[in-house]
């Protein structure tokens, strides 16, 4: 008897490695995908944060170049307030300051009409009085008015400087009083490209960060980079720490800023970082992701073939078992294949439990053999039996008929014998009587 096809919809090892694969593959995929997300935002959390830092510490060191650069302005006023003197003393004082502080351009003092006194621009002193002999007049300047009205040391918006040079200059200036009274203003002309030497201390070069400074008019009054040129107008930039944009991660290589107040002058401090960095970190951890990924689907193709191993391989091996089986076999069970050593108990109990059901059905096999056998001699007696009643049978009936047939000649003869005997009777009487 031919055994019928199975009828499945797929084998347990594809059944088991889709189940395993469902299990453990997508909650893994899971995994790196999540993983991948919050260190992707770990990794820009950190960058933002030396961002802020870098910003922060920019400006605090701006401003306290700034800072020191305008208590030097109003010790020099301050000291000129004391008493009147010539002029050549006064750009001596201005050229001694100039030296201490080489980061002022030039330095200049005016009298209480905006008229130049003393200049002190790193020429020769001579050359500094003969400027001052022509009479030249700063009234239009702000660093001029906004002291002589408020009476407060100022800080000047940027702008290019005329007249002893053409550079970018922020102009620190303080009031000068003699006896109470307005006699002119200290300016020092700092020149903003001395910034450098403020930023070259922060390393931010090194860190592949560049840093513009943007007045209160948004425009770019210095910058280490190669972005915008001096004087360039940008949009402003809000205020306050993180500044990368919604879309920052959206860019290869992200694009990240912080900005930062300065807080004496109101001017922006904004430091980008092009994101090379973040984006090499990303690659990299991206890299590790699908590694660990690799892994991990490796994991599950072994521990797939282990679990075929443990459970599919011996429930094959028992089911070529149950094919090989042949309870009409007179040889008995046939010597089976050794299940792999790391079957569970209960496929071993299983094969067990199989073997002993095939051994019964020996037995039974063989009981019903023995009792078919013993229906076939109790058959072929009853056919003995019947054969012998039926022939015993036939004899009687034979000797029943020839019996009354011999009954039946005897009758007709006796019949005839009484008929002839009644007419021979008959025949006298008949004579007698007639």
């Amino acid at each position: 008897m031919s055994a019928r096809p199975a009828t499945g919809s797929a084998r347990l090892r594809d059944q088991l490695g889709t189940w395993l694969i469902a299990v453990c593959g997508l909650p893994l995929v899971l995994f790196a995908w999540s993983y991948g997300m919050l260190e992707s935002r770990h990794l820009v959390s950190v960058h933002q944060a030396r961002l802020d830092a870098a910003a922060q510490t920019a400006a605090a060191a701006l401003d306290q170049y700034l800072t020191l650069h305008m208590a030097a302005i109003e010790y020099l006023a301050d000291y000129q307030s004391r008493f009147d003197v010539e002029p050549i003393s006064l750009s001596r004082d201005l050229a001694s300051m100039r030296q201490r502080f080489p980061g002022f351009l030039t330095m200049l003092r005016t009298d209480a009409d905006g008229f130049l006194r003393a200049v002190a621009s790193g020429r020769t002193l001579q050359e500094d009085l003969d400027y001052v002999a022509v009479k030249r007049s700063v009234t239009d300047r702000s660093y001029f008015q906004v002291p002589r009205d408020s009476g407060q040391s100022y800080i000047s918006d940027v702008f290019q400087g005329r007249g002893l040079g053409t550079d970018i200059i922020v102009a620190i200036a303080a009031p000068v009083s003699l006896d109470q009274q307005f006699a002119g203003v200290v300016q020092g002309a700092l020149r903003i490209a001395n910034f450098d030497r403020v930023v070259e201390r922060l390393n931010l070069a090194e860190e592949g960060l560049s840093l513009d400074v943007v007045d209160r008019g948004g425009a770019v009054v210095y910058s280490n980079g190669a972005a915008p040129r001096p004087l360039m107008r940008i949009e402003p930039e809000p205020t306050g720490g993180d500044d990368t944009r919604p879309d920052a991660l959206d860019h290869e290589p992200p694009r990240f800023s912080s900005v930062s107040q300065l807080g004496m002058l109101g001017w922006q401090v904004i430091v980008r970082s092009p994101g090379t960095a973040i984006a090499q970190s990303r690659r990299q951890l991206q890299w590790l992701i699908a590694a660990i990924a690799l892994v991990g689907m490796l994991a599950i193709w072994l521990a797939i073939g282990r679990v075929v191993a443990l459970i599919a391989r011996p429930l094959e091996l028992i089911k070529q078992d149950i094919d090989r089986l042949d309870v009409q076999s007179e040889v008995g069970i046939p010597e089976l294949e050794a299940l792999p050593a790391g079957a569970s108990v209960e496929v071993h109990s299983m094969r067990e439990g199989l073997l002993h059901l095939a051994e019964r059905l020996s037995e039974a096999r063989r009981g019903w053999i023995e009792a078919m056998a013993a229906r076939a001699r109790s058959h072929a007696d009853l056919e003995r039996v019947v054969a012998e009643r039926e022939n015993y049978i036939a004899q009687q009936t034979h000797e029943l008929k020839r019996a009354l047939a011999a009954a039946e000649s005897a009758s007709v003869a006796k019949d005839q014998l009484l008929a002839n005997t009644s007419h021979e009777i008959r025949t006298p009487l008949n004579g007698i009587i007639g």
